[in-house]
């Protein structure tokens, strides 16, 4: 790999400790795989608990508490989506339509509707 693969974590809860701490696996067999570049999670004292967390094994990435400012803030190869499940879908499109690859914790949505209301749009 000629470069590191930016990576920013969406929801900074229980969960996402424990997908930090497999960043930090990934990070200890080879430093030169990925990086954390910024956390985003509404509540911005979560966010900035886990980047300090992540400062244990790489710098402390920026946070955020609105993921259209860090979309549009940070350069991002990736997103690691751990966030409530029935936000999984808004913050995938967003990442998607923003051209970031996606990897989101189960279930993608939390039924097959597509109305607006769920937060979805619809293509034209």
């Amino acid at each position: 790999m000629s470069q590191k693969l930016r990576v920013a974590l969406i929801g900074c809860g229980m969960m996402a400790g424990n997908h930090l701490n497999y960043f930090r696996e990934i990070r200890e067999k080879d430093p030169e795989i990925t990086e954390i570049v910024a956390m985003c999670d509404v509540d911005g004292e979560r966010a900035k608990n886990l980047a300090n967390k992540a400062g244990d094994f790489q710098s402390i990435p920026p946070t955020y508490n609105d993921l259209e400012k860090m979309l549009k803030n940070e350069d991002i190869d990736a997103v690691d989506i751990v966030t409530t499940h029935f936000n999984h879908h808004v913050s995938t499109i967003a990442c998607l339509e923003a051209g970031i690859h996606v990897v989101v914790e189960k279930p993608f949505a939390l039924s097959k509707s597509r109305s607006d209301d769920a937060g979805c749009r619809k293509k034209e």
